[in-house]
């Protein structure tokens, strides 16, 4: 019995796991976008899956970004790489001082999960 109800949940957080990284993906590619790395169809053989990496050839070096479910890659310079960074950062600290301004006296809450005004 123990066995069906892991198996059962397995196959319904499986596709919440994969929204979530399809999610992540998407917010890596919108602030790749605005940092200026070029988007292309194409997906290079032997490439890894939604890491961005430099590659060096003749003292360039050159960034990719693979979304092999939606085919396309994107390319950058490191110039571009390095405001792609400061873009992540500006966003992560923007959604901690949202999230600090949560407090219990203006959150509602629903079973465990804690919502926002």
């Amino acid at each position: 019995m123990n066995r069906w109800v892991l198996l059962l949940l397995m196959g319904v957080m499986s596709p919440g796991c994969a929204l979530l990284q399809q999610s992540e993906a998407l917010g890596v590619e919108e602030r790749l976008g605005k940092a200026g790395f070029r988007m292309e169809k194409a997906v290079p053989a032997g490439a890894t899956a939604y890491v961005l990496e430099g590659t060096e050839k003749s003292g360039v070096v050159t960034y990719r970004y693979v979304d092999p479910r939606r085919g396309v890659v994107f390319l950058g310079t490191a110039q571009q790489r390095a405001r792609y960074e400061e873009i992540t950062v500006h966003e992560k600290a923007k959604q901690s001082a949202e999230l600090a301004q949560i407090t219990p006296a203006n959150r509602r809450t629903v079973g465990p999960i804690a919502l926002a005004p």
